[in-house]
């Protein structure tokens, strides 16, 4: 009996406090390092930070596997194309192990199929954000309220994973905008996964 208690003991001694449960939330909101007019926002199921304007919001939209972070202005009808719009969405791609340029050949052959009367803008050009390679191209589509839709992505390259980034505005874009959009995309990182 004396040997049992002290089994008992031992493993709850020294085993269980090496038993660790994450508190890491899904995501969070913390101070960023750009200044008080901006806010570090970390999704640790997309595992990725970026810094966005204090007063943008996010949402999730899509289905698995295409589900996307969309963050926006706080306020904004995202249902909505209208002059104002303005988002920039964070996916993965759901293919393992896929160079950039299938992941291009990939996007893109989903959004003709899903945006009649796409045009490219700018074709795949080597990027790189942030100390990661990328590709970046630029498309422009007419929505149903009859404006034009220009979508800048970003496909990142990090370890064994590829995220999409793009931002989405009614054509043509403003230059605050611009400067807004190329603030968030410089300051995108991909994170270590988080184990909940």
């Amino acid at each position: 009996m004396k040997k049992i208690i002290f089994v008992l003991v031992f493993i709850f001694v020294t085993i269980m406090p090496n038993i660790s449960y994450t508190k890491e939330p899904y995501y969070g909101f913390y101070p960023s390092e750009k200044g008080v007019n901006y806010k570090l926002f970390r999704h640790n199921i997309f595992n990725f930070e970026v810094n966005i304007p204090k007063n943008w919001t996010f949402g999730v939209a899509g289905e698995s596997p295409d589900q996307v972070i969309m963050m926006y202005p706080e306020g904004l009808n995202t249902g909505k194309f209208a002059p104002s719009y303005e988002t920039i969405s964070v996916g993965i791609i759901p293919i393992p192990n896929v160079s950039l340029v299938k992941a291009y050949e990939y996007t893109l052959s989903g959004m003709k199929q899903s945006h009649k009367g796409l045009k490219i803008i700018q074709k795949n050009t080597n990027v790189e954000t942030n100390n990661n390679k990328a590709i970046n191209f630029i498309y422009t589509w007419p929505s149903k309220t009859g404006n034009i839709i220009k979508e800048n992505v970003f496909l990142v390259k990090h370890e064994q994973r590829i995220y999409s980034i793009a931002t989405r505005t009614i054509d043509p874009i403003s230059e605050k905008q611009k400067k807004t959009h190329e603030s968030i995309i410089n300051t995108f990182k991909p994170i270590k996964p988080v184990q909940f």
